[in-house]
Formats: structure tokens, C-alpha cells, sequence
């Protein structure tokens, strides 16, 4: 018996040379037969890998220079990542032994799948710090459920960036130099980790006045805010810090949808241009990315009135507006070629103009968002089953066609299934401005658009929102 491993790439680390053969073996040794691992190459390239009945498995792949590679063993609704560090024709073994751990994520605990590899090979000092513990594997509450306190957490990281750096004695220097500017970078990064891991287990971080006071005396004007740091990310924080001080005062710009408080916000808080147009650009990139919504009009005339228009940024958002102007309720859907799962093609013209509401998921096997969505889904596909005015559609994005097929058997989803071919996804993609899924539309009863950013099966107000449609 043999299993499915798929590749895709994550991190080049060094300059290119001549593609080398470089072999990749190992082995599951608690593998049962119903594992699946994703073995991540690049985003553009899916690669196959076959796991043998006893759970070994090798693969001799391309790479043109050293480079991080993610192993994801998944096994029912859980997953596990390996991550491994290769070099050009030196091969790489790994051993993983696997089993249920408490994990903390979040200020939250829960059952997860834990690999535990062990390497034999050239990169083996590399591929052990890869796997090191987790920097954001902290909770931000103690055993009693109160806050630790904002500079109690800033330290535990700090140790644990310290811990880390102590195992790079040994690797590589290229890769050990890369190494220490990511965890600079991820320093940054968590300054704000705190706060969030708060407001998801529903503490209000501002009420910690260490928190607040970060918060309060982070300075929007800074040039730092759009700096590129070593590892070629911007400052991921100035955007998070509008967002809890509009959180904090509720009456700044009452009333108005999150992107017209942001952009707002900018507008009148904020007198750096370069970053003004810097927070401009990704808020309208991220909003028109998901499909854009209620107060496009009024968002892009904020954007538009302190941008920078002879920016590339500003001319690809101002073009992705003009595209969903077309794309607005009671516009006419585009077009595009699907298959049902028994290969009979039809188009999405064909599905939507049957005289009822359609409510289409766009979804793919491999995301997990998707997945975590397909439970709520089927509650919304049984709510509805019965109602004529009414279908429920998922439709794949998926380029294994195999793998699709498995999981809508396996899962049982009983409603309409269909797949995008390879060949229309990047149609799709453009027709509809998709920059991610899973993703949720609503379209009438003739084929034309009502939401093509509708909301989630797991959104409180999806069922009244479907209700009102249908009567």
C-alpha cells in the first residue's frame, strides 16, 4: 500500500547555482496507512512523493541551493510539520516517530499531532534547529487564567530567542546569520503577541497598563514603521496598533466599517506620508484582496485623497477597484469552466441561473482554514436541504483531482461538489480578485452577483442573511 506525499518549496537561503539531485529518505515509524504528508517545494510547483506500506520514504528532488523545506504529516483533522534544511547533493535522513501532545497556542491548550524527527546527514545541526521549540508556544495567562503581565511575557521570549541563538553554534554561518536576523525580526514581531493572545481569550489587553502603555507610546510616524528588515518583511505592527487603539475608543469614527475607521484613522493621526501611503496601500491591498464589501466607495476616496497615485502600489489597487466595480450587486457573474466529480464539465452559468439563491464555498484540500470551515458548512447544506429557493455549491480549486475526490467521499459532502480545472484557476482568480480562500459568494437567481465576499457557514449571521434572501 502506498500513500501520496506532496511538495511545495518555502525559503531559498543562498545564492543560485546548478540544479543537484539531492535524496530525501525516512521513515514513519508509527505509520498505519492513513497518514498523508505535504511536502512543501515552492507555490508553484506540486511535487509527488510515495510512502511505502512499512511507513519509509525517499525522493530524490532539484534544488539549486540551500534552502528550508517543510515535511506536513497530517493525520485526520490534526497536523504536524518537520522542518528540514537541504543542500545541494548532500541527502538527508529523517526519522519520525509521532503521537498526541498538549499544545499551547494563543493562551490556549489543546490536543495536537506532534512529529518528533531525528536526522542523519550533512545539514543534521540545521535541520535540529529548525525543529527547536516554538517561539509563540508561550501562554500569556497563568495557571489561575490571569494575564502574566506584558513584560513577562517580552522576557520569556527574549530567553527563548536567547535559547534558540545558544543552538547555532555549529551550523552553517550563512544559515546561522540568516538565523539570528529572523529572530530579530520575530522579536519585533512579538510585541504584539501578548495583547493578541488576550483578546482572543476575551481580556481586554489595554486593561495591563505595561500593554498600554507599548501601545500608547508606539510612534505611527517613525520611518521605522516601513523599513525592510534583513529577512525582507515590513514592520508588522503599526497596522495591529491602529487597530487597538480604534478598539480602545469606540466613538472615533462610530458606526463605520473597520476598513473606513482604519483609513480614517490615517488620514487624520498619522503625517508621514511614507507611511500613511504604506498603511494605505496594504489596508485597501487586504480589503479589495478578500473581495472588497460594504463601503468600497467611500474607503477607496479616503485612500485615494492622501496615496501616493504614481505609485505601482496605488496603480494595482486602483486598478483591482475599478475591476470590483464590476463585480457589485446585481452585476453579472463571470464566467468560468467546472467539473463534478464524475469529470462532466458544465459552467458556473450553468449552476447559478436555476431560479434560487446559490451560496458557493471555494475552498481546496490542502487549506486549513478551508477545512475548519466544512463543519459549519454541512450545518448550513442540512439547514437548507429541503428549501427549493435555495442550493448549496462548494467548488475546489484543488490540481489533485484525486485528493479531491478522496475528501469529498470521505467527508461525505453530500452537496453539490464541482472542481475548477488546473487551466481556469488563474482565470477565476482574476475574474473574481481571489487572493485567498476559502471564500464565500452569493449569487441570484439569473447568474448575477449579490456578495462575492459573503460571509463564513461559521459567521453567527449567515443563516438570517440566507433567510432574508430567500423571502
Amino acid at each position: 500500500m502506498k500513500r501520496i506525499l506532496t511538495i511545495f518549496t518555502l525559503l531559498g537561503m543562498s545564492a543560485a547555482m546548478m540544479a543537484t539531485d539531492t535524496k530525501i529518505s525516512g521513515k514513519l515509524s508509527d505509520y498505519d496507512g492513513t497518514q498523508k504528508v505535504l511536502f512543501i517545494q515552492d507555490r508553484n510547483h506540486i511535487d509527488t512523493l510515495l510512502i511505502n506500506s512499512n511507513g519509509t520514504f525517499t525522493k530524490t528532488i532539484d534544488i539549486n541551493n540551500p534552502s528550508e523545506y517543510n515535511l506536513i504529516l497530517t493525520t485526520g483533522q490534526q497536523s504536524a510539520y518537520v522542518r528540514i534544511y537541504l543542500i545541494p547533493d548532500e541527502p538527508i535522513e529523517i526519522n519520525i516517530r509521532g503521537g498526541m501532545e498538549k499544545v499551547e497556542f494563543m493562551g490556549r491548550s489543546a490536543d495536537n499531532y506532534d512529529a518528533h524527527p531525528v536526522f542523519k546527514g550533512a545539514t543534521k545541526a540545521e535541520c535540529e534547529y529548525l525543529n527547536l521549540p516554538q517561539v509563540y508556544g508561550f501562554n500569556a495567562l497563568t495557571d489561575e487564567g490571569k494575564p502574566i503581565g506584558y513584560n513577562n511575557f517580552l522576557k520569556l521570549i527574549d530567553e527563548r530567542i536567547q535559547f534558540n541563538k545558544e543552538h547555532l553554534k555549529g551550523t552553517n554561518p550563512e544559515f546561522a546569520r540568516l538565523q539570528s536576523e529572523r529572530a530579530e525580526m520575530l522579536h519585533e514581531q512579538f510585541d504584539l503577541t501578548y495583547g493578541n493572545m488576550l483578546r482572543y481569550r476575551g481580556i481586554d489587553p489595554m486593561g495591563d497598563p505595561e500593554f498600554k502603555a507599548f501601545i500608547d507610546g508606539y510612534n505611527l510616524n517613525d520611518d521605522a514603521v516601513v523599513t525592510i528588515n534583513p529577512m525582507n518583511a515590513l514592520n508588522p505592527n503599526a497596522a495591529q496598533v491602529i487597530e487597538f487603539r480604534l478598539n480602545t475608543d469606540k466613538t472615533l469614527y462610530e458606526g463605520k466599517p473597520d476598513i473606513i475607521r482604519s483609513l480614517s484613522y490615517l488620514r487624520d493621526m498619522v503625517v508621514n506620508p511614507r507611511v500613511r501611503s504604506f498603511l494605505g496601500n496594504m489596508y485597501m491591498t487586504l480589503f479589495m484582496g478578500q473581495g472588497a464589501g460594504e463601503g468600497l466607495d467611500e474607503a477607496f476616496n479616503i485612500y485615494k485623497a492622501f496615496s501616493d497615485k504614481e505609485s505601482d502600489a496605488y496603480k494595482r489597487n486602483e486598478s483591482t477597484y475599478l475591476q470590483l466595480c464590476k463585480l457589485g450587486q446585481g452585476s453579472k457573474a463571470p464566467d468560468f469552466i467546472i467539473h463534478d466529480p464524475q469529470d462532466k464539465a458544465c459552467h458556473l452559468s450553468d449552476i447559478i441561473n436555476k431560479g434560487k439563491i446559490t451560496y458557493v464555498d471555494f475552498w481546496a484540500t490542502w487549506c486549513g482554514p478551508c477545512r475548519a470551515e466544512t463543519p459549519y458548512l454541512k450545518q448550513v447544506a442540512e439547514r437548507f436541504k429541503d428549501n427549493d429557493k435555495i442550493q448549496i455549491v462548494s467548488i475546489s480549486i484543488d490540481t489533485n483531482v484525486n485528493a479531491w475526490k478522496r475528501m469529498v467521499d470521505e467527508e461525505n459532502l453530500n452537496w453539490q461538489q464541482y472542481l475548477i480545472p488546473q487551466s481556469d484557476i488563474r482565470s477565476f482568480n482574476q475574474g473574481y480578485r481571489v487572493d485567498g480562500i476559502p471564500r464565500f459568494m452569493i449569487f441570484d437567481g439569473k447568474g448575477c452577483i449579490i456578495n462575492i465576499n459573503a460571509d463564513r457557514p461559521s459567521s453567527p449571521s449567515i443563516e438570517d442573511v440566507l433567510n432574508q434572501l430567500i423571502h
